[in-house]
């Protein structure tokens, strides 16, 4: 009986492994002479065919023919149970990889939902975004249309009030003046645009110049200054943007000062635009040095200026 078990468990563990024919392992076959017995599948069916049959073989053999087949019998029982634990190793690490594979794919089944929904969230973020810009775009557009509008109306407004105060002047037989457009030798910045040099492309302040001045840092405070040479009678300045280009002081004070170290002047700004225009002090200032300090600007804070005084 023990055989018999021995024999079905080695069966079926070489059957598994591919090494014997289930169909050829359980069907009778012709028993012949032990010794032509070959290798372990032939064994192996004469075996299962008929315990008895194979047995009654062996019967006539010598003992030690005997005593070699069980040898082999015995070794072919332990090969089984030792290939059978292996298997059912294998088989439970086999589980066991099968398990982290499983793991892995459940965690990146919960990374690649968490992805799909940040993706979600991103793109909307982006289509809200695309609306943001597209209403800035559509405002920025309706105020740059606003100031085009007015800023002629501005200019027309600014070069009236010149004429009357003009006009005016005459009317009372004020004294007549003229405007000193003083050369660039005879002029001063707080910073020009790149560090060119005076004279350069923006470093050309005067009336009538192909450029203009152009500030270096983009804040209001930065000033151009001009020497007349001696002290006049100081009346006002006559200002204009930057020649072939959108850019202006929009408002500026002035600063008079008679050594060039101690500075005055009226505090209310005054407002301006592109044309050249004249701005005409409320109280004339007597100074040799007169500073024109910009506060606001229109694309970049460029200027060209000369000083209206008393005529001599």
């Amino acid at each position: 009986m023990m055989l018999n078990v021995a024999v079905i468990l080695l069966t079926l563990f070489y059957c598994a492994n591919g090494e014997m024919d289930v169909a050829n392992a359980l069907l009778p076959t012709s028993v012949s002479h032990s010794s032509s017995i070959t290798n372990t599948s032939m064994l192996m069916q004469k075996i299962i065919a008929d315990p008895n049959v194979f047995v009654s073989e062996l019967a006539s053999a010598n003992p030690t023919a005997i005593r070699n087949v069980v040898a082999i019998l015995e070794g072919l029982l332990l090969t089984g149970t030792t290939s059978k634990t292996k298997f059912e190793t294998d088989l439970s690490d086999a589980e066991s990889a099968r398990s982290s594979k499983q793991r892995i794919k459940d965690a990146l089944t919960i990374e690649v939902e968490n992805l799909s929904s940040t993706l979600v969230t991103k793109t909307e973020e982006k289509r809200v975004a695309g609306l943001e810009v597209q209403t800035a775009e559509e405002r920025k557009a309706l105020m740059k249309a606003e100031v085009d509008a007015n800023v002629p109306m501005l200019t027309t407004e600014v070069t009236a009030l010149t004429s009357v105060i003009s006009l005016l002047r005459d009317l009372i037989h004020e004294d007549s003046s003229e405007i000193l457009n003083v050369p660039e030798s005879s002029r001063s910045y707080s910073s020009i645009h790149a560090n060119l040099p005076i004279g350069g492309v923006c470093g050309q302040s005067m009336i009538g110049s192909a450029s203009a001045w152009c500030a270096g840092p983009l804040t209001a405070g930065e000033w151009m200054q001009m020497d007349l040479g001696s002290v006049r009678t100081v009346l006002g300045v006559v200002v204009s943007g930057r020649a072939t280009s959108g850019q202006w002081v929009t408002s500026f004070t002035v600063q008079t000062s008679i050594d060039g170290v101690t500075f005055t002047g009226e505090t209310e700004p005054y407002s301006s635009g592109n044309a050249q225009a004249d701005y005409n002090f409320v109280n004339a200032a007597e100074a040799r040095y007169v500073r024109i300090v910009e506060y606001s600007y229109r694309g970049y804070p460029s200027m060209r200026a000369a000083v209206r005084v008393k005529s001599e």
